[in-house]
């Protein structure tokens, strides 16, 4: 039954992956740096343990089909990682059910890699070193750009009626004024609504069609703060009669 279940988590992990690479892929077509995912299983670090391959291959066996040698190698597996852990947590005093999840929590059992490629070249693994001398554009959108897809593929698999809601705390900070507008309209194609703040945002640009602004203004004299209503309907930015005073 633990098999069973890990397996199907990791079946609907590898689809949600695809997904995200599939809206990648349809909202950088014209973009002239595009990113790719993978999440690649990790090899085993001793002869007793297997490679993450081999383990999801076994838990796609029906249990009662499994050969004795399959049965033994599982076995084995799980007991050096059972012993790993217990020698690791010997001073933690943690307890043996919170050892057996961190063994069968199949999330370690992989590992995410990020991919790049420039029109005009060849497919890269984005390390850190590469990360490192990109422009603070480009750092900006290797980070959203998976961020926003991943959002999406998991709401795919939530109910209609539920919100398409996307938070950011100083929002697209040090990202220049094009790859800002190429990620609001990559929100506006993925149908996500969000809520933003910003010292410096207004989010007064083309790719956005309806866009409810607020600017808080601080008065240091009264200590209150008033607050000032836009509207940006996509190619105007208006301000509003209804404001408010908070102290």
């Amino acid at each position: 039954t633990v098999g069973n279940k890990i397996r199907d988590r990791i079946e609907s992990s590898g689809e949600w992956v695809k997904k995200m690479n599939e809206i990648m892929r349809q909202t950088q077509i014209d973009s002239n740096l595009s990113f790719e995912l993978e999440w690649k299983s990790k090899t085993a670090f001793t002869e007793e343990e297997l490679d993450t391959k081999e383990i999801v291959r076994l838990f796609k066996i029906d249990a009662g089909q499994l050969a004795d040698s399959d049965n033994q190698k599982l076995r084995q597996h799980f007991q050096s990682q059972i012993k790993k852990e217990l020698e690791f947590n010997a001073q933690a005093n943690d307890s043996y059910s919170n050892i057996i999840f961190k063994v069968l929590d199949y999330r370690n059992w992989f590992e995410f890699k990020l991919y790049y490629k420039r029109k005009t070249g060849e497919k890269k693994e984005l390390t850190n070193k590469v990360f490192s001398i990109l422009s603070g554009g480009e750092r900006a959108k290797s980070m959203y750009v998976p961020l926003f897809a991943a959002v999406y593929a998991k709401l795919l698999n939530a109910k209609s009626s539920s919100l398409r809601l996307i938070a950011l705390d100083e929002a697209f900070a040090g990202v220049d004024n094009v790859n800002i507008r190429e990620m609001f309209n990559i929100l506006s194609e993925l149908n996500l609504d969000y809520i933003l703040t910003s010292q410096s945002l207004w989010g007064d640009y083309d790719t956005i069609n309806d866009l409810s602004i607020c600017e808080l203004i601080k008065d240091e004299i009264h200590k209150a703060v008033a607050v000032r209503h836009y509207r940006w309907s996509g190619h105007q930015l208006e301000i509003l009669e209804k404001s408010g005073v908070y102290e």
